[in-house]
């Protein structure tokens, strides 16, 4: 999985965060998403770049809100993380 000096690895992880990112904003509009990260950081210690290691961590959050439609946001990544390609060119 990782490539010189990690750099795959990071490509990864930013690929991942993009699609969450883009998934939260679609689903609560541009400002909920950075009280979202901001709140896993301070409760969990979850930072951005940690979101494609403790996707499960990012998942049981939002499932621990109801109101959070986190149902909805889930659904909608899994069909973006299945539809993004996974090689490296």
């Amino acid at each position: 999985m990782l490539g010189c000096n990690g750099r795959t690895y990071q490509k990864k992880e930013g690929k991942i965060f993009k699609i969450i990112d883009k998934v939260l904003k679609q689903v609560f509009g541009e400002e909920a998403p950075l009280f979202i990260y901001k709140y896993l950081q301070q409760e969990y210690s979850l930072r951005q770049s940690d979101f494609s290691e403790k996707i499960d961590v990012f998942v049981t959050v939002l499932e621990d809100c109801p109101s959070s439609g986190a149902f909805a946001i889930e659904r909608i990544l899994e069909t973006a993380l299945l539809c993004t390609p996974h090689s490296e060119k």
